[in-house]
């Protein structure tokens, strides 16, 4: 079996400008397929990395940074996020400095958790 089935981290990187965006994942293949297709069809949320790809996709290549355990990845993640300066506008783009969950690097607070679930309930009545 590929190595890139396995869970990593990850970025494309624009081969022209220097410039990264940073993900981890626990298939990298079927991760860098999703986010190609994503690009390729203009329906990726990271907007600041949908507009480069636009201009120059054909500059871009997907890269594995590490191998690590699913457990790991979100620690390694932030390791590489931190040291390719992902979301430092001149180096990267990543939109979100820190990935402490998998809801972009933000815990959600007691009071937006309620907030949340509350309005869900409503929804439902």
């Amino acid at each position: 079996m590929s190595k890139k089935y396995n869970p990593g981290v990850y970025c494309w990187r624009n081969l022209r400008t220097g410039k990264v965006y940073v993900g981890s994942t626990v298939s990298l293949k079927r991760r860098e397929a999703e986010h190609r297709r994503r690009l390729k069809r203009g329906v990726d949320t990271n907007q600041y990395l949908l507009m480069a790809w636009r201009v120059d996709e054909k500059n871009f290549s997907f890269e594995i940074l590490e191998h690590c355990t699913t457990e790991q990845r979100l620690k390694r993640e932030q390791y590489w996020i931190d040291k390719l300066r992902a979301t430092d506008r001149a180096c990267g783009y990543n939109l979100i400095p820190t990935r402490k969950s998998q809801l972009y690097g933000k815990a959600l607070s007691d009071r937006k958790s309620t907030r949340l679930n509350s309005s869900h309930s409503d929804r439902s009545r």
